[in-house]
């Protein structure tokens, strides 16, 4: 709640909301801190002594606020209560295409950096999710506000809406469906392994009696349609969410069509035939379950950008042909501005007009559909055939007993690339090498075989939850194995 009133207070004001990870402390916090160099931090009471113990490091004093405490903790202290009493309302003019925040990237590539959004861009970011929503809805939230989902996919669009938002500190695979009993909710973001969670939970009788009729997936899981059979959900959003680029892309899968769907005591929002009506007004594409032939299906681009996958030139590649997904806004302002301090990575990151996400991606060739392979840097290249990492993952993390994978490439410069994974295995549950590479066997085709694999017991991640690749293969290259295993399975072996 602390976040979403200064976020509100911050937009009122004129000033550039800039969310900082609760987890962050260390090196991590001083290095956002230091980048944005603000006027003004506001810190939770939770929180102070993570930032008591960073703040000498800061280049200069910057004063900070103690929400809803009179506490002397900082050298450069501002009261809470002056904000509640001191003064009178700022009167801002605040534009359009005025800049609304600094969100920073989750760093699984390297140093996150700030990417600035303008007020445009906040209204492309949701306007998808809005085209299907009203008013009546009620969104449930528990993402967190310095994450794009949670504070404008989430929160933002309620207010834009007019609607009602329920706010959680955190996700939790428990108690998630009390709380939309709770609240009521009608909408939500399940992102990454948040659905597979939920799906793992033992099935109920009650698990059709709900209320969510819309939620937004992604990735876009391949039993979907199963889930949403399962749990009563009418539709899912697929796309590509991005800091810089918003939602550029972005379809509705009518999952139930004419099924049975929320059970009318608990619906809320428009009608099914109402959402198929203004999906239709507004160009938002919608398909039928059966016309979504895999995971990380991304749908058609929003009527706010052009979207291509290119080659490392910047030419479209044919469809079926991996590339890189590139993203050109139609109108000033919808994709992020730049950014924050750091004009060299803003211009290495567009080519001839062309954000370049650094995501690789394919359009179908049968329906010209988009969908998503993999980050562009983590592809790899083995005897001619181009490996996604995220397929290799995808299959090691359906081993039960596998709790983490990461996928990264290995090359000494002599030779094609070799695939490392990097495995976490679930407490409690004892894993073997031979043992995996005897799943591996059976579930991949030779040339996408991990030649390297590390068990791990704690694979570091970003305190956005994302694996820190490139730690892991630091890691990896400090080690220099003389030699990879053989490329020959437990079986040939012995």
């Amino acid at each position: 709640m602390l976040s979403t009133l200064w976020m509100i207070s911050v937009w009122k004001a004129g000033i550039l909301y800039c969310p900082v990870n609760h987890l962050y402390e260390g090196a991590l916090l001083v290095h956002q801190l230091s980048d944005t160099n603000p006027d003004l931090i506001v810190v939770d009471p939770a929180l102070v002594s993570t930032l008591s113990a960073v703040v000498d490091d800061l280049p200069r004093r910057i004063p900070v606020s103690v929400h809803g405490s009179t506490t002397d903790t900082f050298p450069e202290m501002i009261d809470h209560d002056w904000f509640l009493t001191g003064g009178s309302r700022p009167k801002a003019e605040i534009g359009p295409d005025d800049l609304a925040n600094i969100v920073y990237t989750s760093g699984t590539t390297g140093r996150s950096k700030g990417v600035l959004q303008s007020h445009l861009w906040m209204n492309q970011f949701t306007w998808s999710s809005r085209v299907i929503t009203s008013s009546d809805d009620i969104v449930y939230n528990d993402l967190p506000m310095y994450h794009v989902a949670g504070a404008f996919h989430n929160v933002a669009k309620a207010l834009w809406m007019g609607g009602t938002v329920w706010l959680w500190n955190k996700f939790s695979p428990s108690a998630f469906w009390s709380r939309i009993e709770e609240s009521g909710a009608t909408t939500a973001v399940l992102l990454d392994v948040m659905a597979g969670w939920l799906w793992n939970a033992p099935g109920k009788p009650s698990d059709t009696e709900n209320s969510l009729n819309k939620v937004y997936m992604q990735p876009v899981s391949l039993n979907h349609h199963e889930f949403a059979s399962r749990f009563s959900i009418e539709f899912l959003l697929a796309g590509f969410g991005q800091t810089e680029a918003g939602n550029p892309l972005m379809t509705v899968i009518d999952e139930l069509h004419e099924l049975r769907g929320v059970p009318t005591t608990h619906r809320r929002g428009l009608s099914r035939e109402e959402i198929r009506a203004r999906a239709a007004e507004y160009g938002l594409s919608i398909v039928t379950p059966e016309e979504v032939k895999g995971k990380a299906f991304m749908g058609n681009p929003t009527f706010f950008v052009d979207v291509e996958v290119q080659d490392a030139e910047g030419h479209p590649v044919s469809h079926g042909t991996p590339g890189e997904l590139a993203v050109r806004q139609r109108a000033s302002h919808v994709l992020f501005e730049g950014y924050y301090n750091n004009p060299q990575a803003t211009e290495k990151a567009h080519l001839d007009g062309w954000f370049r996400t650094g995501d690789a991606a394919m359009v179908d060739a049968d329906t010209g559909y988009f969908y998503f392979v993999d980050r562009l840097r983590d592809r790899i290249r083995v005897r001619g055939e181009n490996v996604s990492t995220f397929h290799v993952e995808e299959v090691i993390q359906g081993h039960p007993d596998v709790e983490l994978c990461a996928i990264f490439p290995y090359s000494d410069g002599d030779s094609d690339d070799e695939i490392v994974a990097v495995i976490q295995a679930r407490e409690g549950a004892t894993l073997g090498e031979d043992t995996l590479r005897c799943y591996l066997d059976e579930n991949l085709p030779k040339f996408m075989r991990p030649q390297h694999i590390v068990l791990d017991t704690d694979i570091p991640r970003t305190p956005t939850n994302k694996i820190k690749k490139y730690e892991l293969r630091k890691r990896f290259e400090a080690s220099r194995p003389v030699a990879p295993l053989p490329d020959t399975s437990p079986a040939e072996r012995a």
